[in-house]
């Protein structure tokens, strides 16, 4: 499911020829899924208006050893593969520097060939059509200084749940997950 805001994707869709918008999430834990679904739209020639929209509105993997994110780095590996133009990829993230990653995996690749990074925090979670203000709150009922909440299950989150009950955390941390 994507996180993009109906307005937004309205606009991308009255400016471009959508192929394929996809939850990064979808394919995080089995890029065969990302792979299928590009070998569906798949074209002998793309127009200059074709956009495959990528939503990745979550952190990438990242290893001390590599300088960019595995997400990214596995990105321009099937595009390169599948032989799809790096112009028609429109990446939307919420994470602040994606846009040096992707130049510095595609620093010997056209100027003129490049995806297109929109780096926003607006997604349909933040952009709700029945926002609702409660101003009275009463400070002196929070019962814990941290709070952590977690939707779905992801290496990271597992590890850093993990962490707070092993180190007797969660008497200050209020801890919420959408997994076991």
């Amino acid at each position: 499911m994507s996180e993009l805001h109906k307005a937004a994707r309205n606009v991308l869709r009255s400016k471009y020829n959508v192929l394929l918008e996809i939850n990064c999430r979808e394919f995080d834990l089995k890029l065969e899924n990302l792979i299928d679904r590009l070998d569906q739209i798949k074209k002998d020639k793309f127009d200059a208006n074709d956009r495959i929209v990528l939503i990745h509105m979550d952190t990438d993997y990242y290893d001390e050893l590599l300088p960019y994110g595995l997400l990214i780095i596995n990105l321009v590996r099937i595009f390169k593969t599948k032989n799809i133009p790096f112009f028609t990829l429109l990446f939307i993230t919420n994470h602040y520097g994606i846009q040096k990653e992707f130049d510095g995996l595609l620093v010997n690749h056209d100027i003129n060939d490049r995806p297109t990074i929109i780096e926003t925090l607006l997604s349909n979670i933040l952009l709700s059509d029945n926002i609702k203000t409660d101003n009275n709150m009463d400070f002196d009922k929070i019962e814990k200084p941290g709070l952590c909440m977690m939707g779905a299950k992801r290496s990271h989150r597992i590890l850093l749940a993990n962490y707070l009950n092993n180190n007797n955390l969660l008497d200050k941390v209020a801890l919420k997950t959408n997994f076991k």
